[in-house]
């Protein structure tokens, strides 16, 4: 989280939920999990898996001669972490590793977004009306919203833009702007209140570019 509040220019009070959508970078233990499921899915296509199973194969029978054990065929598969993994990756790719890079890609960007809705969740739908629910869908087609599930659009936002552009663009869009709204709620000393000077309402990014009277000019 470090490195990424570093490379995005943000202040330790942002989020990290809001600080992994607006790089489109997973939490770590997502990324992590896809990075297995692409190992195990490259050693199966390339034939070492099979050679590792016939290794630990070859393990078990010499194991059994030293121990001067009857051997009892079939044997079971050595139950290591690593053939442990193997079958949890086999089982999340659907019992196939065929098309494996697409389908770990789509895996993550679903556990991504599962993730999201389960610690992060947006209001309720039975605290919306249904018309406002219809304009809330129709705005997130055309704009990326700031709150919203993690989604590559994002980055089309900053494709254009120089380091400091993009830095501040993430200070707006996540609210986390030296402005009188998070300075307040940071306890910053002598800022007594989030109001603008203009009384019209807490001095928010969007208030200043949209709503204060004395920024119109």
């Amino acid at each position: 989280n470090t490195a990424l509040r570093i490379v995005l220019g943000a202040f330790r009070r942002c989020k990290t939920a809001l600080l992994h959508t607006e790089a489109y970078v997973p939490p770590l233990h997502l990324w992590l999990n896809g990075r297995i499921m692409l190992f195990h899915a490259r050693i199966a296509k390339s034939g070492i898996q099979a050679l590792i199973q016939g290794a630990c194969y070859n393990i078990q029978m010499a194991s059994c001669r030293t121990s001067n054990l009857r051997l009892r065929l079939p044997l079971t598969p050595m139950s290591t972490p690593s053939f442990e993994r193997h079958i949890w990756a086999f089982n999340r790719l659907g019992g196939s590793f065929e098309d494996w890079e697409g389908k770990v890609r789509r895996m993550l960007h679903k556990d991504w977004a599962n993730h999201w809705a389960n610690h992060y969740p947006l209001l309720p739908p039975s605290t919306q009306r249904a018309e406002q629910r219809e304009t809330r869908a129709a705005l997130h087609r055309t704009v990326v919203g700031v709150n919203g599930p993690p989604t590559p659009r994002v980055l089309q936002l900053h494709s254009a833009l120089q380091k400091a552009e993009s830095t501040m663009l993430i200070h707006i869009r996540t609210g986390c702007i030296g402005l009188k709204k998070f300075l307040y709620t940071c306890r910053v000393p002598d800022i007594d209140s989030p109001m603008c000077d203009c009384r019209g309402g807490e001095k928010t990014a969007e208030h200043v570019v949209m709503l204060c009277p004395k920024e119109t000019h």
